[in-house]
């Protein structure tokens, strides 16, 4: 039987997703227990921001096979890098990896993306394809998903 389900399909919507999912894990074993959380040393979280994001970026490619070329900052290791615009200055400067992971960033908010070592984005503009070709690539990756969704 087929569930839908409504959830964001891009990283940043999926980071928030789990760790909502943990606090809300945390906060039902505490309930269990008949406790309640003191602090973080005391009552440490299942996982951190940091947890979070690292899920998300080493657990998305070790899905797909390349956890040793992608999600991480090594020499030798693919040069793919997104640089996100903070909405809240403040609150990026006092935590960023929870800024990203709260916020549930977008598109929107990336700023500058670099594939391979060659800037494809820069001040949110796709550099190196015009519109013409972006719309084309679009559409053949939209007609390569939905053959394989309708086999």
């Amino acid at each position: 039987m087929d569930t839908p389900a409504v959830l964001l399909i891009d990283l940043f919507g999926q980071l928030w997703f789990v760790y909502i999912l943990l606090q809300h894990s945390d906060a039902q074993a505490m309930h269990e227990a008949g406790r309640i959380v003191v602090d973080d040393v005391l009552d440490p979280r299942s996982a951190t921001f940091e947890d979070v994001l690292a899920m998300g970026i080493r657990g998305g490619v070790a899905a797909i096979g390349l956890g040793r070329e992608l999600g991480v900052l090594r020499e030798g290791a693919l040069a793919d890098v997104v640089v996100l615009r903070a909405r809240d200055v403040d609150a990026a400067l006092s935590d960023p990896v929870a800024h990203v992971v709260l916020t549930a960033a977008s598109a929107h908010d990336v700023d500058t993306v670099v594939i391979g070592g060659v800037v494809r984005k820069r001040d949110r503009v796709l550099v190196g394809v015009g519109p013409a070709e972006l719309r084309q690539r679009n559409a053949a990756v939209r007609r390569r998903v939905f053959d394989r969704l309708s086999r």
